[in-house]
């Protein structure tokens, strides 16, 4: 049970977070093809490579006293996001990369 209670979190975290961010995650859907699509010289040996990267997840950090039942937990939510674009000329290779995180708690609850 406490399995489901969870996972129906992460999926209200990230439920939540698509709601927050989706006139950016839109735009970035609709833009991507136009940005990286085009069409190469059969010649040519460069191209360019756009990453990006999205995770959520939930952590705990729990306390236990000397006879091993645990006093405090403290649960912490995180975002984690990235990208990164790379252009690629015959054996030099070029670009840029970026992300970032967010740490969101502790939401603390005592167990006696």
């Amino acid at each position: 049970m406490k399995f489901n209670t969870i996972s129906i979190k992460n999926n209200q975290l990230i439920i939540r977070w698509l709601h927050n961010y989706k006139i950016r995650i839109m735009l970035i859907l609709f833009l991507y093809p136009n940005i990286v699509c085009f069409t190469p010289e059969s010649s040519d040996s460069s191209n360019t490579v756009i990453d990006f990267i999205l995770g959520l997840g939930k952590y705990s950090n729990v306390t236990y006293n000397c006879e091993g039942q645990a006093t405090n937990i403290r649960n912490y939510s995180f975002t984690d996001y990235g990208g990164s674009i790379s252009h690629n000329i015959d054996e030099l290779k070029f670009g840029l990369r970026g992300g970032g995180y967010s740490i969101s708690g502790p939401d603390e609850s005592s167990e006696n």
